[in-house]
């Protein structure tokens, strides 16, 4: 009796070894994980809490990892960004990437270092920046021919005219821009004969100030930042670049919340209750792309602790402050049983 006491108190004790050692195994050293870990993926989400200076090495160090010999990078900034990010990382023009920096508050942004040591171009796929819309793509783009036809050249003034779209000039200035981009659509065949090889890209800038407005003032959503014309807009821009380079691994970051690949596990208090984050949108359509979401958690700022209260003791529990860690969520006696489906993998900084 006593053997068969003694054997399963062993048995025990090696199961709960066993049990803990298969946890322990799910929480790796970011150090330790090579590209090959993510190979089978087409489409990877980058999902950051705003506002964190330190996210900007997080991003660098992943990056690294998942980039390819064919990466592109997309950025959940306005897409009138796209100006100055082209004429820093084509043109090389400083001037261009300073203000980009302080803007989006990316000074000495690591990130942007590796990418252009990796001549790799990134792109602004959010909607258009409503406080100050960025016209020098539109100037250099309509600049180039003197002669312009007069339909273009009034549609041109006319957008320049425009003011500001925050207070207290929002409502009269947005409807101008909304008046200007019906005009612009109804002289679109002249615009594009105009701009030739710069037409796509004048096309979707006018498009991203169009959802914009949209997004603005859709009476589904709280706030724009949930609006499903936002969400729409940003998917747009992914399926364009898989259209334009289908081999391409595509990798977005975006604000966490974006990245959640179940909607009915996202809050809906704040949010639009209907909303479709990007990275679900981009699942359920693009159903032959493999899609990845992997959420950034900062240990000491992170809101993920108010969400997800049990999850962030369990990490800080199994994590060492300023060390990197990659964890799957999804396996046998997972710990993250509310996670799973929500995201992938979680990055703990």
């Amino acid at each position: 009796m006593e053997l068969i006491k003694t054997s399963a108190v062993l048995l025990v004790s090696l199961l709960t070894f066993f049990f803990g050692q298969t946890l322990k195994s799910q929480i790796l050293n970011l150090d330790s994980v090579t590209a090959d870990y993510f190979k089978h993926y087409d489409v990877i989400f980058l999902g950051e809490q705003h506002g964190i200076k330190t996210t900007d090495s997080i991003e660098t160090k992943l990056i690294s990892i998942l980039k390819t010999q064919n990466t592109k990078i997309l950025l959940e900034v306005g897409y009138d960004r796209n100006y100055a990010l082209n004429n820093f990382f084509i043109k090389k023009d400083s001037i261009n990437y300073k203000f980009f920096n302080r803007k989006y508050n990316r000074n000495n942004s690591k990130l942007f270092r590796l990418l252009s040591n990796s001549n790799i171009i990134p792109k602004a796929i959010d909607v258009a920046t409503r406080e100050d819309l960025d016209k020098g793509a539109i100037f250099d783009a309509y600049s180039k021919e003197k002669r312009m036809p007069t339909t273009v050249k009034n549609d041109i003034d006319e957008f320049y005219e425009i003011g500001r779209m925050d207070f207290p000039s929002q409502m009269k200035n947005t409807n101008l821009y909304e008046n200007f981009y019906t005009k612009f659509r109804n002289n679109l065949k002249v615009h594009k004969f105009f701009l030739e090889k710069d037409s796509t890209d004048i096309e979707e800038y006018f498009e991203a100030l169009k959802y914009r407005i949209l997004a603005d003032y859709d009476s589904s959503a709280k706030i724009f930042v949930f609006s499903n014309y936002r969400e729409s807009f940003m998917f747009s821009q992914i399926e364009r670049e898989i259209i334009k380079n289908p081999k391409a691994r595509i990798i977005s970051i975006n604000g966490s919340a974006h990245v959640g690949l179940n909607p009915q596990k996202i809050d809906k208090e704040t949010r639009n209750k209907s909303w479709i984050p990007l990275a679900y949108r981009t699942k359920i359509n693009l159903n032959n792309k493999n899609v990845c979401s992997i959420c950034l958690v900062h240990r000491a700022k992170s809101l993920f602790k108010k969400d997800y209260p049990k999850e962030m003791e369990y990490i800080l529990n199994h994590t060492e402050a300023e060390k990197y860690y990659l964890i799957k969520l999804n396996y046998k006696g997972s710990p993250f049983e509310d996670l799973i489906g929500v995201y992938d993998y979680i990055v703990v900084y």
